[in-house]
């Protein structure tokens, strides 16, 4: 269990208002009405379970029972999310020095792709059919879509596809790849996104265990650290849950 309320996130809070005030660079978001959808991987209530209602029992792909409406073929084990009427699916494509893990947008009624960012894998030991084994996530307060690639690569975007910002936890925090490729899907609380993975730093933070990194979501900001639990056996892509619990913000997560 992680403390998101700490010393650590006061001091931020301090800095960035320090910076206002002094009439630095700001970045804001475009107020928008909170986005339905299925916008992370465990549903917008973080237990799997849809609110919609009268959803076909069977997928029937042909006959006069069809409801089938499109297909986008993209390999991948990760899970697609939706965010209005767009659907954000997590895949890859190609081979060897070749392949690419790729962030599709498509139409939710037509299936037509919108956009698509690939990204090329590099020191990485993940197997071939291991890559994209996650989803993004989706805020729904802005529309913004975050992920992590394969090899640690933590991305946001906008609605449009344009890149927010990126940060690289392999090469700020020495982030380790494994064969089986897990990441897990970026869990975002108020103004925090997080993001999880085997790190071997130095200092406090060099010996390989399984960390998680909160960013300020606008800016892309590093805001903490924490390194929870014991020194990992493989890679672990458990994605947080998030609680009120005796008057603080935490969350659940596994380990090791």
């Amino acid at each position: 269990m992680a403390e998101l309320l700490n010393g650590t996130r006061s001091n931020y809070y301090m800095k960035r208002l320090g910076l206002t005030l002094m009439g630095l660079a700001a970045v804001t978001l475009t107020s928008v009405a909170e986005i339905d959808g299925w916008t992370n991987w465990r549903g917008p209530h973080q237990s799997g379970r849809s609110d919609e209602t009268s959803l076909p029992d069977k997928l029937v792909v042909s006959g006069p029972e069809k409801n089938l409406l499109w297909t986008h073929e993209i390999a991948g084990r990760g899970s697609v999310v939706t965010a209005g009427d767009k659907v954000y699916a997590w895949g890859y494509r190609g081979d060897g020095p070749d392949l690419q893990e790729v962030l599709l947008s498509l139409d939710e009624a037509t299936g037509k792709k919108l956009w698509e960012h690939a990204y090329n894998d590099y020191l990485s030991d993940t197997v071939y059919s291991r890559y994209s084994v996650g989803s993004p996530t989706v805020d729904p307060q802005t529309g913004w879509i975050y992920l992590m690639t394969t090899n640690g690569g933590v991305k946001c975007l906008n609605p449009k596809g344009e890149i927010q910002w990126e940060y690289s936890l392999m090469e700020r925090f020495g982030r380790l790849t494994f064969p089986n490729g897990r990441t897990g899907a970026p869990v975002i609380d108020g103004d925090l996104v997080i993001a999880r993975g085997v790190t071997s730093y130095w200092g406090q933070q060099g010996p390989a265990r399984d960390r998680f990194y909160a960013f300020n979501k606008t800016t892309g900001e590093s805001v903490w650290a924490s390194t929870p639990g014991v020194a990992p056996k493989d890679s672990s892509f458990s994605t947080p849950v998030l609680a009120n619990i005796g008057g603080r913000r935490v969350f659940y997560a596994g380990t090791g």
